[in-house]
């Protein structure tokens, strides 16, 4: 039947040639089909072999055709074929997890009523396992055609490059940038760093603002009066530090030194290291190495090292509670200078406290054990509401008073270990003592009213001795 209506319609190609219209682009065609003669209609068949004759063979719309015949619609265009564009690719894109910060510097009131006009600099910090960045993979894209059954090639997606950096690595076939390590986040369209070390190149001053960051900070100018730098880990300052305040959670290193005006500071869980300190609060759960100290509160639990070409204490008041060693103490001018090692009244006082608070809480907890097991022979005959929840009253507080007396155990302990440091401690001069020096060890105190050489200072039968430093 086919075959006849094709050959029908070849017989009529001259008559038929006006009925199909395909578009400039190939992408559509239309059909206008004339009334039949009487009594005849067209089938579906018959329009699609029409269509077919004149190539028109993909994307043919059924039901477009159905309803020419169904509602008899002659001598109107009528679209019946449409073709597919091909879609392209969509290119390989990266999705950053995180804002790029930046600094604040929004005025805000201090506790003190006045007006902090220097903002803190921000970080993007990131933990360990944290998502930096997700990759797409680019689309093949879709095929095409037109109605006259021509294929269309989508352009394939373009790929990008894995990003470069450190301190990532790369899961889920190249999608997914997970952090290696807890740090700083740095990152650019091409590049990830995530760092544990901030370097900053420059000072520290007003324009940069306060810094307050988790890892090492390195500085490659000054720290300027009145800003503040805060670290986790170590704070390195290759130019020199004026009145600022520096807390490190492990070491201070100033390579130029600190003029600290009076009212700069470091605190250091590890060694503050610097070729000279004036003027400066300096507090560390290390030790204190310099060439120079001038007029500076040191507070350290390790040792006070003051050595190299001068070697110099003077003025001020130096402690430690294992040792101190220094070139010289003073000047001509006996400038008052105090040094003391070991530990002092104030702790002693705690550790003769920690003994009371000890003994209280344990008496406590005993009185506790004895009356829980009153509750727990009395459950043996019969345990009322009321017994139960005095009974869980028991168990709660001697949670808390337990929690309470591991504290202070601890806190005992770690005096008792400082305590034990502290009657080791010594006083070494290994060249001049000027008249003006005080010594002090272990809350006894010893002034130096003449000037004497190379000695060294220690505690002996409750007393404050002086000998000649052999060493």
């Amino acid at each position: 039947v086919i075959m006849i209506v094709i050959s029908e319609i070849h017989n009529n190609m001259e008559a038929l040639k006006d009925m199909v219209k395909i578009s400039n682009d190939h992408m559509s065609a239309t059909i206008k089909i004339p009334k039949p003669d009487c009594g005849k209609k067209y089938s579906l068949e018959y329009i699609i072999a029409i269509l077919n004759v004149f190539r028109v063979k993909a994307g043919i719309d059924k039901q477009a055709i159905e309803g020419i015949v169904k509602n008899e619609i002659y001598d109107l265009e009528v679209v019946v074929a449409k073709g597919k564009p091909a879609v392209n690719g969509v290119d390989g894109h990266y999705e950053f997890m995180f804002s790029d910060k930046k600094k604040k510097l929004t005025p805000f009131v201090n506790d003190n009523g006045t007006v902090e006009y220097i903002g803190t600099e921000e970080y993007t910090m990131v933990e360990v396992g944290d998502l930096l960045a997700r990759y797409t993979h680019a689309t093949s894209g879709e095929f095409g055609f037109t109605v006259d059954s021509r294929i269309l090639s989508p352009r394939r997606g373009r790929e990008l490059s894995p990003l470069v950096g450190s301190g990532f690595r790369i899961i889920n076939e190249g999608t997914e940038y997970r952090a290696e390590i807890s740090g700083k986040l740095e990152f650019t369209e091409r590049r990830i760093v995530v760092s544990q070390v901030l370097d900053v190149n420059g000072d520290v001053d007003l324009a940069r603002g306060h810094i307050d960051f988790n890892g090492d900070v390195i500085v490659r100018g000054d720290v300027i009066t009145g800003m503040k730098v805060k670290s986790k880990g170590n704070v390195s300052v290759f130019g020199h530090v004026e009145g600022a305040t520096i807390i490190a959670g492990r070491d201070i290193f100033i390579k130029q030194g600190m003029q600290g005006k009076g009212i700069g500071k470091l605190e250091a869980g590890g060694t503050i290291k610097g070729i000279f300190f004036e003027k400066s609060h300096l507090v560390t759960k290390g030790d204190v190495v310099a060439n120079v100290i001038m007029d500076c509160v040191v507070e350290a639990k390790g040792r006070v090292l003051v050595e190299g070409k001068h070697g110099l204490i003077l003025g001020g008041k130096v402690s430690s509670i294992e040792n101190i060693t220094a070139k010289t103490v003073g000047n001509e001018m006996e400038v008052v200078t105090k040094l003391s090692a070991g530990v002092d009244g104030a702790m002693n006082l705690r550790v003769a406290q920690l003994m009371g608070l000890i003994k209280k809480v344990e008496d406590e907890v005993d009185l506790l054990d004895r009356s829980a097991k009153i509750f727990e022979r009395m459950a043996l005959v019969k345990m009322t509401a009321e017994l139960e929840d005095r009974r869980m009253k028991i168990v709660q507080v001697k949670i808390i008073k337990n929690a309470e007396l591991k504290q202070y155990l601890q806190e005992f302990e770690y005096l008792m270990i400082e305590v034990d440091k502290g009657e080791q401690a010594t006083i070494i001069i290994r060249d001049l003592a000027y008249r003006g020096t005080r010594i002090e060890i272990m809350g006894q105190r010893h002034n130096i009213r003449d000037t004497v050489r190379d000695v060294i200072f220690r505690i002996r039968n409750n007393e404050v001795i002086m000998e000649g430093n052999r060493a």
